[in-house]
């Protein structure tokens, strides 16, 4: 079974504060640890925030030093110091919020991976919710299938699977089933998730095609076909074939599909001549002329 393969993780990493990008140490292909700085914004409002709460917490701290000793004193009320209490917890509460929005200014690699594109430069000025980098982890890798109903029964969470690629066509990689969607779509098709370890020796990259075997469920290489060879809808799909100079339209099946491409499951074997091109004018047992035998 044909699909393709993307990375374990990947996300777009956002700044949260406004300001002035003046700290930009990442480069496209740049690998970070998680938690490694990505960028720093200069968020002049936010630093004034926080020696704003400085000065509120010190100034909370001393009304109840001072309000303690009046009260041993009678001269103020227990109400009056408890107020002065809730103050000072309410002085550092917001100190602690203001020093967390700062924190933010410094954007930190969410997970290990690579940075394969940069949103802005240095000296950029950004706003809340700019984009900063893309990161990607493929150092596990996921594939996504379209498992017809009848072969999805026979799968299990755990399963070993057996993937290849043309790219290492004598290497085998070994993944697992770790996702059996409960539900199928109008064609009864169920999602399948398989993971598996990307190889240092023989590193795949994400969007590559595999071919994935399921034990009996898979037999042989797949039959891949341009998708602009269809005719009709993916719920009904045929294409013309060539017979003895003769164009025939046959109904097939599908399996996994992709943007450019379609896998064929039933309806065709391999040697037979598909028509790509012309189909808008071509009928069943057109006479037909292949240019160029």
């Amino acid at each position: 079974m044909l699909g393709t393969i993307i990375p374990n993780k990947t996300t777009v990493v956002i700044t949260e504060v406004q300001g002035k990008i003046i700290d930009l140490p990442i480069e496209k292909g740049d690998v970070k640890e998680k938690g490694a700085l990505l960028a720093k914004v200069e968020s002049k409002e936010q630093t004034a925030a926080v020696n704003k709460s400085e000065l509120a917490l010190e100034k909370a701290k001393k009304d109840v030093e001072r309000y303690t000793k009046l009260y041993k004193g009678n001269a103020v009320t227990k109400q009056q110091l408890e107020e002065a209490k809730i103050a000072l917890k309410t002085a550092d509460f917001n100190l602690q919020q203001d020093k967390k929005k700062l924190s933010n200014a410094s954007i930190r690699a969410p997970f290990k991976g690579m940075i394969t594109e940069r949103f802005v430069e240095p000296g950029s000025a950004v706003l809340a919710g700019n984009q900063i980098a893309r990161i990607v982890d493929v150092s596990s890798l996921k594939i996504d299938l379209a498992v017809a109903e009848k072969d999805a029964y026979k799968l299990k969470l755990n399963d070993k699977v057996k993937i290849r690629t043309n790219i290492y066509p004598d290497t085998v990689f070994q993944g697992i089933i770790t996702f059996i969607s409960p539900t199928g779509d109008d064609a009864h098709n169920y999602n399948v998730e398989i993971r598996f370890q990307n190889p240092k020796d023989n590193p795949l990259k994400a969007g590559t095609f595999v071919n994935v075997a399921f034990g009996i469920l898979t037999q042989g290489n797949p039959l891949v076909i341009p998708r602009e060879s269809l005719v009709g809808s993916v719920d009904d799909p045929q294409v013309y074939i060539i017979e003895k100079d003769t164009a025939r339209l046959r109904s097939i099946e599908i399996g996994q599909s992709f943007p450019e491409k379609v896998e064929v499951t039933k309806g065709l074997k391999d040697g037979d001549q598909i028509v790509k091109t012309g189909l808008i004018n071509l009928k069943d047992k057109t006479p037909v002329q292949i240019i160029g035998q």
